[in-house]
């Protein structure tokens, strides 16, 4: 058995061990895990990200430990493992890993993640190779978009079973989180679920996803036109009463980095305030700060394609056009 098979069964059994300590005492399970992460880390990503985890949970009266408790509570645990080792330790750890071996073999800057638009069932096969040929590269990170699809794409779900090692982020609109959609939704062990929380369907989606124990959270898309009104901050009432641990702020397309700057500024403003049990996250400018501790700079490599118009070409081709 070789050195990585054993940490990552060491990191498995810690991990199973923690998220049953969370619901009980979410303080010193919390500990615990920054405590495993620290050691496992090494002296790259993971290792700024766990630093980040211990500054915010050295507030010994956040309402996130409430967050994290009610989480380990009322999400299924192995939904919970997979998709933690999965982005943790394949997209971050491995996988990063792979990017910067290939980064200088191939001399060109390679993406950690993408962000895939899907529409209805658009060339679904092109969207497997795609993933298949992202991880060859060690990309194992995907938001999958889908908020124009017009119904529930069962076929989707299938895709991301199939590739029971990378970490999603599906965006849904609420109104196909109904019950007859559940048993697809479920079988995602790899799956955060965004809903979007401005439909008039986002509370009964938020309370049958909780009601299932899946993992899920809600997304708030703004543009320069809407920036203003999202930083005062009560588009999250509705959010925090559905008891939805987590909120993704999402750019719209063409919007300034003016916009997004205040959006980020806003999200990092209150996560350090930590005023309620909710961890909010800009989609764009979080993702962006990972690079810069990958590349060491301020590039951005592409992150996103459209199913609807994929060529059928090699990913590093599209990625190098």
């Amino acid at each position: 058995m070789t050195s990585e098979k054993i940490k990552k069964i060491i990191l498995e059994s810690t991990i199973d061990k923690v998220l049953k300590d969370l619901a009980v005492d979410s303080q010193r399970a919390v500990g615990k895990l920054v405590e495993m992460g620290s050691r496992f880390a090494g002296s790259g990503l993971s290792a700024q990200l766990i630093q980040k985890a211990q500054n915010l949970s050295a507030n010994q009266n956040s309402p996130y430990y409430a967050l994290i408790q009610d989480l380990a509570a009322n999400t299924d645990h192995a939904k919970l493992k997979t998709f933690g080792l999965n982005i943790g330790y394949n997209a971050w750890g491995k996988g990063i890993k792979s990017l910067r071996q290939r980064q200088t073999e191939l001399n060109i800057f390679l993406p950690w993640y993408l962000v895939i638009k899907i529409a209805d069932n658009q060339k679904l096969a092109q969207v497997d190779r795609i993933i298949k040929e992202g991880k060859q590269l060690g990309i194992y990170f995907y938001f999958l978009d889908l908020r124009k699809s017009a119904a529930f794409n069962s076929a989707v779900t299938s895709l991301m079973r199939s590739h029971n090692d990378c970490a999603f982020v599906a965006l849904f609109p609420a109104g196909q989180i109904i019950p007859q959609n559940m048993g697809a939704v479920m079988t995602c062990r790899s799956t955060l679920f965004l809903i979007d929380s401005q439909g008039s369907d986002f509370t009964a989606a938020a309370a049958l996803l909780r009601q299932q124990k899946c993992f899920f959270g809600a997304y708030r898309a703004y543009d320069d036109a809407s920036v203003e009104e999202l930083i005062r901050g009560q588009w999250t009432e509705p959010i925090i009463k559905a008891k939805t641990p987590l909120a993704f702020l999402l750019a719209e397309k063409n919007t300034s980095d003016q916009a997004v700057g205040l959006s980020f500024r806003y999200v990092n403003n209150e996560r350090q305030a930590q005023r309620y049990p909710l961890l909010l996250i800009d989609i764009v400018e979080d993702c962006n700060q990972i690079n810069k501790y990958i590349y060491k700079n301020e590039f951005k490599p592409l992150s996103v394609i459209d199913a609807a118009a994929l060529p059928a070409e090699p990913l590093l081709k599209i990625i190098k056009a």
